[in-house]
């Protein structure tokens, strides 16, 4: 063991001490194999002098197979299991059967991932270049889950779209942070080196042993588009795998009503139109249905104020469409408390729209 500039490492190179962070976080463990996207990573967090073996491996990354420290799959695996936890409270309608179910598919999914190293390294280099990309791709993962088990997928198909689902943006570690985090509009040739993440993504994951290519997909096709609009290879509806339309989904639905740095987050309800109107444009309508089903858009007991000026209590659901719940009418347009409240189901009264709402709870 000696301790080296990091300017001076080269490929191969094994650290033989782990490098911390400035907040206490593992930036890479001991033993981890060096990569020439490690090594420049390291110099752009400012770090100079690593400890590193005598001896350099010369066989590929891939295969060294070095054992991932505990701290990080356990950093992961909490921070997965939390955002389970909220999303069930939060963000969609489940019976309590659904929701025991759904927490055991992704507990198992999950530790099946954190028993593979390499799978565990590519996520936390991705918490270590932007804990916000980070965050997003566990809601993605959390998300296409629950599609996933609305779908009546297997253990292992689940493990497969999870896994998928969770770094299906890994490509954007190789993008220059400049270009990720920018607030504004991308130049041309901006936008060009962003949409390289795919495919970089794609071949990043193919490139760890026993990753399934279905998995990897979703890295490749999560920008492509139901009507052949996107890219990288603009595949036309049946083309696009399964698990990456629920991706490509996911990331949708969860980039709308997430804050971003160029705006706020959009109100549910308005996300949900968004999608609705995407149908076999963006997506495929059927897996869009699928997918908004459980969404809360309008609580139960909610009050609506509507385009109509009328003023109701939500009550049920009786469609797919969860932004279009049925209102019981407690006060009409002309400001009249209604003697005897009737309900409106808005899934039928599709020239009425939801002005506000109020929660009770």
């Amino acid at each position: 063991m000696y301790e080296t500039s990091v300017r001076k490492l080269q490929e191969g190179d094994v650290l033989a001490k782990p490098i911390v962070g400035i907040n206490g976080m593992m930036i890479l463990g001991q033993g981890t194999q060096l990569t020439p996207y490690y090594i420049k990573r390291l110099i752009e967090r400012g770090v100079n002098k690593v400890h590193i073996e005598q001896e350099r491996v010369t066989k590929p990354a891939i295969k060294t197979g070095y054992q991932m420290p505990r701290r990080n799959r356990d950093f992961i695996y909490k921070a997965v299991m939390a955002r389970v936890n909220t999303f069930m409270t939060n963000s969609v309608e489940l019976s309590t059967w659904k929701q025991a179910r759904l927490e055991h598919l992704l507990r198992q999914a999950i530790v099946d991932i954190l028993a593979q190293p390499k799978a565990v390294e590519l996520l936390f280099s991705l918490y270590e270049y932007d804990p916000y990309l980070f965050a997003h791709s566990l809601n993605v993962a959390i998300w296409s889950g629950l599609m996933g088990m609305e779908r009546a997928y297997n253990s292992a198909q689940m493990l497969e779209l999870t896994l998928g689902a969770l770094l299906f943006d890994i490509g954007m570690t190789q993008m220059p942070v400049d270009i990720v985090q920018s607030d504004g509009m991308l130049s041309e040739d901006q936008w060009l080196k962003m949409k390289e993440h795919t495919s970089i993504g794609y071949h990043i994951m193919l490139g760890v042993e026993g990753m399934p290519q279905l998995s990897a997909e979703c890295a490749l096709q999560h920008h492509e588009r139901f009507d052949g609009s996107g890219y990288p290879q603009r595949l036309p509806g049946r083309g696009i795998t399964e698990y990456a339309q629920i991706v490509a989904l996911a990331d949708c639905y969860d980039a709308l009503i997430s804050s971003r740095r160029h705006r706020g987050a959009y109100k549910v309800q308005e996300a949900i139109e968004f999608m609705f109107a995407a149908g076999n444009y963006y997506f495929d309508a059927e897996l869009i249905r699928d997918f908004l089903k459980p969404i809360i858009a309008y609580p139960l007991s909610s009050i609506l104020t509507l385009s109509s000026g009328q003023i109701g209590v939500v009550s049920s659901y009786r469609s797919a469409m969860a932004h279009r719940p049925v209102v019981r009418i407690i006060r009409e347009s002309n400001g009249n408390a209604v003697i005897t409240p009737y309900e409106l189901d808005l899934a039928s009264a599709c020239n009425i729209t939801v002005v506000s709402c109020t929660c009770t709870a």
